[in-house]
Formats: C-alpha cells, sequence, structure tokens
C-alpha cells in the first residue's frame, strides 16, 4: 500500500476566491497505456482531456500552492467548464478551434471549495474567473 498525502484542515488552503496564474495546459488520453494507444485514439478523432495547472498567487503560505483540474471535452459538463475557463481568460467560448496555449500565462482567481475523499479533506477548483481587480477608493475632496 502506498503513502497517501493527508492535508490537515490548518494547512489546507481555505475556501474562497484565490488570485492565481495559468501555468501550463496539458492534455491527456485517461486510459492510454502507450504511445500506440495514443496514436490510436488520435486518428479516432477522440478529444484529450484538457488538464489546466494553476499556481496560487495570493499571499500565504498555505498549501497545496499548485492545483489542477481537468476538462473533459466528451462530457456536457466538461464542455461548458472550458468555455467558461476561455471565455473567462481568453475572451472567447471554447469551440474546439481555440489554440488553448494562449491559457498559460494568464492571471486569474480561482474559486476553491474543500473536497471530501475517504474522510480526507481536498482543495479543489470550483471554477475559474477573470482576475478580480482591486478597486482603489475614489479621492474624497
Amino acid at each position: 500500500m502506498s503513502p497517501k498525502a493527508v492535508i490537515s484542515p490548518q494547512d489546507a488552503l481555505e475556501e474562497g476566491l484565490h488570485e492565481a496564474v495559468c501555468k501550463e495546459i496539458s492534455y491527456e488520453y485517461p486510459h492510454a497505456a502507450d504511445i500506440d494507444d495514443v496514436v490510436f485514439y488520435e486518428r479516432q478523432g477522440c478529444p484529450p482531456i484538457v488538464v489546466a495547472y494553476f499556481s496560487i498567487t495570493s499571499d500565504g503560505k498555505k498549501k497545496p500552492q499548485v492545483l489542477f483540474r481537468k476538462y473533459d471535452p466528451l462530457t456536457l459538463e466538461g464542455r461548458s467548464a472550458l468555455q467558461e475557463l476561455t471565455r473567462s481568460l481568453l475572451g472567447k467560448p471554447f469551440n474546439g478551434l481555440i489554440d488553448l496555449s494562449g491559457l498559460k500565462g494568464r492571471f486569474c482567481t480561482l474559486v476553491i471549495v474543500h473536497r471530501e475523499v475517504n474522510e480526507v479533506t481536498y482543495p479543489s477548483i470550483l471554477t475559474v474567473i477573470p482576475r478580480l481587480r482591486h478597486l482603489e477608493e475614489p479621492f474624497a475632496w
């Protein structure tokens, strides 16, 4: 049995809004065991699952500092979440033709919620929204 990384509640990233930057976009076929399987899926025209990695830039020393979210374009939930992601960061809805590498380096705000799996609490990305601008107080004369 492999050891599990358990995040204690005091070390977990708090629920709420967190400033972040999109660090990486990768693609995966979850059932591909080797490169031949990947080639097979690509020849069949199956879209891969999009994995977006975000680095938390908010102040604080809470862990983890990097979170990821998977988007499956074959499911309705995955397509709508991917449309929401591209609309928030690129200003365009996802239609399958957008180059997702443009997401890399974009600043955003993550909505973080806690999810419990086997009595262990994990931070999870609920949604990605455009970067919130901190409004300055107007100067009063």
